[in-house]
């Protein structure tokens, strides 16, 4: 789990930054703070794998927020959000102690790159999801299983898609799921691993029976936890060969 403190002035900057984060980083979970003050009381009650800042804030409280950090995430990577170009101007940034510096405008996958850069290699390693053709998901529910599709996966987290009239709530609370590789991983499978569902979006919605609208395309974040040795290994080894196998293609 990557803890991400985002310490913005603009309302719909913070909703950019957060929008990206949690479509890019799968177990991401992020506080927000809107004045220096607000971010000092966050600071003393836990501790971050990345704070964020936009530049505004850090030209206004650039000393007390700096030793704020210092006190509370000593080793904390700060990231700079600016549309600053000036290089006297960043370096500036860099020399107060902001190693980081993300440039707008920017994606997501940008955002992402420079969090992960920020973060330790096995943070990183394991944060590096990568789009397996052919993979399935089984959910285990109560009373019955639900198949589904894996657009990727990490060592940290699963992003898939369900689709059908027979979605239902039971996904919010499932705890177990099972994921199927295809034949180019000798079908491979990795059977009831613990998971923490952390995010579900309707992307679909079946009009059949308005106004009683029900979804027919729902897309869902896991956090793979608690893996065992063999299963942790199994799933890096066949990262490792995907990983290989779509690098043979470039």
């Amino acid at each position: 789990m990557t803890n991400i403190l985002i310490i913005h002035d603009s309302k719909s900057s913070m909703l950019l930054l957060k929008t990206y984060i949690m479509s890019e980083l799968s177990d991401a979970v992020v506080s927000e703070a809107s004045s220096i003050k607000q971010s000092e009381q966050i600071l003393d009650t836990k501790k971050y794998d990345v704070i964020i800042c936009g530049k505004q804030i850090v030209e206004d409280g650039s000393n007390d927020l700096m030793n704020k950090i210092k006190s509370t995430n000593r080793n904390c990577p700060i990231i700079l959000i600016t549309s600053e170009s000036s290089q006297k101007k960043l370096n500036d940034f860099k020399a107060s102690g902001i190693n980081h510096i993300v440039t707008s405008p920017f994606s997501s996958v940008d955002l992402r790159s420079v969090i992960l850069e920020a973060c330790d290699l096995r943070k990183r390693r394991a944060h590096e999801r990568i789009s397996i053709p052919g993979t399935k998901i089984i959910v285990h529910l109560d009373h019955h299983d639900l198949g589904g599709e894996v657009i990727n996966i990490s060592e940290s987290g699963i992003l898939c898609d369900f689709f059908g009239k027979n979605i239902n709530s039971e996904l919010i609370n499932s705890t177990q799921i099972s994921i199927l590789f295809s034949s180019n991983f000798k079908n491979a499978d990795l059977k009831n691993l613990s998971c923490k569902l952390l995010r579900l979006n309707v992307l679909g919605w079946d009009d059949d029976l308005f106004p009683e609208c029900l979804p027919n395309h729902i897309r869902v974040v896991w956090q793979i936890i608690n893996m065992s040795f063999e299963d942790k290994k199994k799933l890096t080894d066949i990262l490792t060969l995907a990983e290989n196998n779509l690098s043979k293609l470039h």
